[in-house]
């Protein structure tokens, strides 16, 4: 089902780009699925995270784009990580009307690409955050991720850490579903519960998914028993 990708440069550096891929089918796509991937901010995680759930989502008649982004030492501080996820929903978003593309576009973020779409929502028609960081504060004075929020905000943290917080930046109009594995060890389910409480006073349309017995990385493995349930919700919701 799977095409060669066609890789679209969103700005001039060498990060700021995404793998386009459409179906091999006689059908439209459904839409588009944007994926964003995680790596607590630390350059040396990138796209082929997604690659696992690239493939699913064109099986599925989707075309998709997998995004990249500056992080770490490549550029990526705040605020230009969050800057580099709105262009290329943006791009993507011009992709579709040139290709003459309709159905939605659905972002699909994990851990910190949770935490970005959440943040890039309005570029979207509907929100999948799967684990994903919704407190920058909170994941410093836990010291998740290897203090990875000391590390990527520095001595700006506290000066930025509302600003790159979902749970402070609360989106009122987009469909959104949070999923995450009770079992996980790097982000709580503590942060999505009680981001999704402080959601769902502004958006009631919100949805959660707690998941049992699932951890931090196999919720992006297309095997995980979840991604039935989310093209479901797609097909309920759109």
């Amino acid at each position: 089902m799977q095409t060669t990708a066609t890789s679209i440069a969103y700005g001039s550096h060498s990060e700021q780009h995404y793998e386009w891929y459409e179906p091999l089918a006689e059908v439209p796509p459904k839409g588009v699925i944007v994926l964003v991937h995680g790596g607590f901010w630390r350059q040396p995680h990138t796209l082929v995270q997604m690659h696992p759930l690239t493939d699913f989502f064109l099986e599925q008649g989707w075309a998709v784009a997998n995004l990249e982004y500056r992080r770490g030492n490549c550029g990526g501080d705040w605020p230009h990580i969050l800057e580099d996820v709105l262009q290329g929903f943006q791009s993507v978003r011009q992709q579709m009307q040139q290709r003459q593309l309709r159905g939605p576009l659905v972002g699909i973020g994990h851990s910190v690409g949770g935490q970005l779409v959440l943040l890039a929502a309005q570029e979207q028609d509907y929100v999948i955050a799967l684990a994903p960081v919704t407190d920058v504060s909170r994941t410093a004075q836990e010291d998740l991720g290897e203090s990875a929020a000391q590390a990527f905000f520095g001595a700006r943290l506290d000066e930025v850490a509302r600003a790159a917080s979902p749970i402070h930046q609360l989106p009122s109009q987009r469909s959104i579903l949070v999923v995450h594995g009770e079992d996980d060890q790097r982000v709580p389910l503590q942060h999505s519960i009680d981001y999704i409480q402080a959601l769902k006073e502004k958006n009631p349309k919100a949805e959660f998914w707690p998941i049992p017995n699932l951890d931090h990385f196999y919720i992006i493995d297309p095997h995980c028993d979840i991604w039935p349930k989310v093209l479901g919700y797609l097909d309920h919701t759109i």
